[in-house]
Order: C-alpha cells, then sequence, then structure tokens
C-alpha cells in the first residue's frame, strides 16, 4: 500500500516537472523571436542608414514635405524555420543650423550655407504566424548645403 503511494507522488511529481519544463521551452522560444524581430527592426534601419543611400533616394528637386521613401529587406532576415518580415523607411524632416554654428554679418548673397538635414528612419519587423511585431525609430542628421526644404516629420 505504501508503495503505491510512493509510485503515485512520484508520477505527480514527474507530470509536474515535464509541465514546467514544456512552459519554459515557449517561454525560451517567444523571447528567441523577440529578439530575432528586434535584431531584423535594428539592422533593417542600420541598412538605410548611410548617407549615400538617404540623399540618392530623396527626390533631386527640392519639393517641400516629400512623401516616405520604403525599402522591402524581407529575404535579408529569413532564417530556417522563421519566415521575418522586415522594411525601413526614412522621412525627410528638414533642415537646421548645425549645433554650434551662429549666424554672421558676413553671409550674404552666394554664400553656399551648410546646413543638418534631418531624417527619420523606421525599422519595423515582423514575424509571420506570431504575434511578434517590432518597430524602432531614429533621427539621424548629414551636413549638406542649405536647400530651404521643408520636412514632413511627425
Amino acid at each position: 500500500m505504501i508503495s503505491l503511494l510512493l509510485l503515485v507522488l512520484i508520477a505527480v511529481v514527474g507530470l509536474s516537472a515535464l509541465s514546467d519544463t514544456a512552459t519554459n521551452e515557449i517561454i525560451a522560444a517567444n523571447m528567441q523571436q523577440k529578439s530575432i524581430g528586434f535584431q531584423a527592426a535594428e539592422s533593417s534601419i542600420r541598412s538605410i542608414e548611410d548617407w549615400q543611400t538617404l540623399a540618392t533616394n530623396l527626390p533631386a528637386t527640392p519639393i517641400n514635405d516629400p512623401p516616405p521613401v520604403s525599402f522591402e529587406r524581407n529575404d535579408a532576415f529569413d532564417q530556417p524555420k522563421v519566415d521575418v518580415t522586415a522594411r525601413a523607411e526614412f522621412q525627410y524632416c528638414g533642415e537646421r543650423m548645425p549645433i554650434g554654428a551662429s549666424l554672421s554679418a558676413s553671409e550674404g548673397v552666394g554664400v553656399v550655407k551648410f546646413m543638418d538635414q534631418i531624417f527619420e528612419i523606421r525599422g519595423e519587423a515582423t514575424i509571420n504566424n506570431t504575434r511578434v511585431r517590432s518597430e524602432h525609430r531614429v533621427r539621424v542628421s548629414k551636413q549638406h548645403f542649405e536647400t530651404n526644404r521643408t520636412g514632413n516629420c511627425p
């Protein structure tokens, strides 16, 4: 009789341990997917953050309030058994005087002024068939000659 009770007790403890193990596996898989989503969003931002990409994809004619420019990055982040959808876009935000610059009376007609052009870059990643979605934003500034173009950032 006592051995039967011990057998039942050991079986209950074993089933409880199996349940805890399964829960921990689910938690670990969710953390891994969140990490992949985070890294894909950050990588999509870094992939278009260079000045060459920003300058060549901004409309050449200085139009005010230009629309966002999008880039699909789906093929760059797929892994075996994980279908990642990633995209990045940048938005021109406008111009401002560089930090540490000052106005002077010698600035007249024909003088080229350099301004900081400000861009907002948004990276977004989702993992299909999960609830993982990661969105990251960063603002960067690049020195460029003044264009008097207005931006369209929120």
